[in-house]
Protein backbone atom coordinates (compact mmCIF):
# COMPACT_ATOMS: atom_id res chain seq x y z
CA UNK A 1 0.00 0.00 0.00
CA UNK A 2 2.79 2.37 0.84
CA UNK A 3 5.01 1.66 -2.05
CA UNK A 4 1.79 2.39 -3.95
CA UNK A 5 0.79 5.69 -2.72
CA UNK A 6 4.61 6.45 -3.16
CA UNK A 7 4.56 5.52 -6.73
CA UNK A 8 1.39 7.51 -7.34
CA UNK A 9 2.66 10.82 -5.71
CA UNK A 10 5.78 10.34 -8.01
CA UNK A 11 3.19 11.30 -11.08
CA UNK A 12 3.17 14.86 -9.57
CA UNK A 13 6.76 14.95 -10.73
CA UNK A 14 5.51 15.07 -14.31
CA UNK A 15 3.66 17.09 -17.02
CA UNK A 16 -0.04 16.80 -16.27
CA UNK A 17 -1.85 16.29 -19.80
CA UNK A 18 -5.50 16.79 -20.06
CA UNK A 19 -7.59 16.09 -23.60
CA UNK A 20 -11.48 16.68 -24.42
CA UNK A 21 -13.40 15.92 -27.20
CA UNK A 22 -17.19 16.74 -28.09
CA UNK A 23 -19.26 16.49 -30.50
CA UNK A 24 -23.03 18.09 -31.07
CA UNK A 25 -25.39 17.64 -33.85
CA UNK A 26 -28.00 20.56 -34.17
CA UNK A 27 -30.88 21.51 -36.82
CA UNK A 28 -31.22 24.89 -37.58
CA UNK A 29 -33.88 26.41 -39.58
CA UNK A 30 -34.10 29.51 -42.34
CA UNK A 31 -37.45 30.85 -40.69
CA UNK A 32 -35.52 32.69 -38.17
CA UNK A 33 -34.04 34.87 -40.18
CA UNK A 34 -37.44 35.32 -42.08
CA UNK A 35 -36.82 33.22 -45.67
CA UNK A 36 -40.17 32.02 -46.67
CA UNK A 37 -40.22 28.98 -47.40
CA UNK A 38 -38.69 27.76 -44.64
CA UNK A 39 -35.51 25.36 -44.73
CA UNK A 40 -33.46 23.45 -42.26
CA UNK A 41 -30.07 22.01 -42.35
CA UNK A 42 -28.37 19.92 -39.95
CA UNK A 43 -24.99 20.34 -39.76
CA UNK A 44 -22.45 18.69 -36.89
CA UNK A 45 -20.29 20.75 -34.52
CA UNK A 46 -17.01 18.88 -33.45
CA UNK A 47 -14.44 20.47 -30.29
CA UNK A 48 -11.32 19.61 -29.13
CA UNK A 49 -8.82 20.68 -25.96
CA UNK A 50 -5.81 19.38 -25.27
CA UNK A 51 -4.36 21.11 -21.77
CA UNK A 52 -1.09 20.26 -20.65
CA UNK A 53 0.40 21.63 -17.20
CA UNK A 54 3.57 21.66 -15.37
CA UNK A 55 4.31 22.88 -11.85
CA UNK A 56 7.63 23.73 -11.21
CA UNK A 57 9.29 22.13 -8.28
CA UNK A 58 11.77 25.00 -7.45
CA UNK A 59 12.32 24.52 -3.78
CA UNK A 60 12.16 20.71 -3.97
CA UNK A 61 9.30 20.10 -1.71
CA UNK A 62 7.25 17.73 -4.06
CA UNK A 63 10.33 15.84 -4.55
CA UNK A 64 11.22 15.98 -0.47
CA UNK A 65 7.46 14.31 -0.44
CA UNK A 66 7.96 11.74 -2.97
CA UNK A 67 11.29 10.97 -0.76
CA UNK A 68 9.66 10.65 2.25
CA UNK A 69 6.38 8.36 0.76
CA UNK A 70 9.56 5.88 -0.33
CA UNK A 71 11.01 5.55 2.83
CA UNK A 72 7.87 4.99 4.32
CA UNK A 73 7.60 2.07 1.70
CA UNK A 74 10.73 0.81 2.41
CA UNK A 75 10.50 1.04 6.34
CA UNK A 76 7.63 -1.37 6.39
CA UNK A 77 8.80 -3.16 4.01
CA UNK A 78 11.45 -3.55 6.69
CA UNK A 79 9.07 -4.42 9.08
CA UNK A 80 7.61 -7.16 7.11
CA UNK A 81 11.05 -8.51 6.36
CA UNK A 82 12.15 -8.61 10.09
CA UNK A 83 8.65 -10.15 11.44
CA UNK A 84 9.55 -13.19 9.22
CA UNK A 85 12.94 -13.48 10.32
CA UNK A 86 12.20 -13.28 13.59
CA UNK A 87 8.91 -16.17 13.30
CA UNK A 88 11.16 -17.82 11.58
CA UNK A 89 13.47 -17.45 14.52
CA UNK A 90 10.73 -18.57 16.77
CA UNK A 91 10.08 -21.25 15.22
CA UNK A 92 13.81 -22.82 14.74
CA UNK A 93 14.01 -22.06 18.58
CA UNK A 94 10.73 -23.77 19.33
CA UNK A 95 12.08 -27.00 17.51
CA UNK A 96 15.11 -26.91 18.66
CA UNK A 97 13.88 -27.08 22.08
CA UNK A 98 11.65 -29.40 21.47
CA UNK A 99 14.27 -32.20 20.23
CA UNK A 100 16.40 -31.24 23.51
CA UNK A 101 13.54 -32.27 25.57
CA UNK A 102 13.15 -35.43 23.92
CA UNK A 103 16.59 -36.38 24.19
CA UNK A 104 16.27 -35.16 28.43
CA UNK A 105 12.93 -36.95 28.91
CA UNK A 106 14.88 -40.06 26.95
CA UNK A 107 17.47 -39.67 29.26
CA UNK A 108 16.00 -39.10 32.22
CA UNK A 109 14.06 -42.63 31.67
CA UNK A 110 16.92 -44.66 30.85
CA UNK A 111 18.16 -43.18 34.27
CA UNK A 112 14.93 -44.07 35.89
CA UNK A 113 15.56 -47.87 34.54
CA UNK A 114 18.76 -48.11 35.66
CA UNK A 115 18.16 -46.92 39.18
CA UNK A 116 15.41 -49.16 39.42
CA UNK A 117 17.21 -52.22 38.56
CA UNK A 118 19.69 -50.89 40.92
CA UNK A 119 17.13 -50.85 43.57
CA UNK A 120 16.58 -54.58 42.82
CA UNK A 121 19.85 -55.73 43.53
CA UNK A 122 20.64 -53.18 46.64
CA UNK A 123 17.20 -55.10 47.85
CA UNK A 124 18.24 -58.26 47.26
CA UNK A 125 21.61 -57.77 48.83
CA UNK A 126 19.19 -56.85 52.07
CA UNK A 127 16.92 -60.09 51.46
CA UNK A 128 20.33 -62.09 51.93
CA UNK A 129 21.78 -59.52 55.17
CA UNK A 130 24.55 -58.35 52.67
CA UNK A 131 23.59 -54.52 53.03
CA UNK A 132 21.49 -52.77 55.80
CA UNK A 133 18.39 -51.37 55.41
CA UNK A 134 19.46 -47.33 55.11
CA UNK A 135 21.01 -48.14 51.66
CA UNK A 136 17.71 -49.69 50.17
CA UNK A 137 15.98 -46.39 52.02
CA UNK A 138 18.68 -44.13 50.02
CA UNK A 139 18.31 -46.07 46.80
CA UNK A 140 14.38 -45.74 46.89
CA UNK A 141 15.15 -41.87 47.30
CA UNK A 142 17.35 -41.78 44.77
CA UNK A 143 15.25 -43.38 42.39
CA UNK A 144 12.16 -41.51 43.65
CA UNK A 145 13.96 -37.97 42.61
CA UNK A 146 14.54 -39.41 39.36
CA UNK A 147 11.18 -39.93 38.81
CA UNK A 148 10.17 -36.77 40.37
CA UNK A 149 12.22 -35.26 37.28
CA UNK A 150 10.15 -36.79 34.09
CA UNK A 151 6.90 -35.15 34.81
CA UNK A 152 7.85 -31.42 34.60
CA UNK A 153 10.37 -32.38 31.63
CA UNK A 154 7.03 -34.27 29.70
CA UNK A 155 4.59 -31.03 31.31
CA UNK A 156 7.12 -29.09 29.11
CA UNK A 157 7.61 -30.94 25.92
CA UNK A 158 3.27 -30.64 25.41
CA UNK A 159 3.83 -27.03 25.73
CA UNK A 160 6.83 -26.32 23.66
CA UNK A 161 5.36 -28.79 21.20
CA UNK A 162 1.70 -26.72 21.45
CA UNK A 163 4.01 -23.60 21.14
CA UNK A 164 4.83 -24.94 17.72
CA UNK A 165 1.95 -25.95 16.41
CA UNK A 166 0.91 -22.49 16.88
CA UNK A 167 3.48 -21.31 14.86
Amino acid sequence: NARETALAQQGSLFPQVTANGSAEREQASTSQSGQWPAQTSTYTLYGASVSVSYALDIWGGTRRQVEALQAQADYQAFRLEATYLALTANVVTAAITDSSLRDQITATEEIIKAEADQLARIQHQFDIGAISKSDVLSQEATLAQARATLAPLQKQLARQRNQLMAY
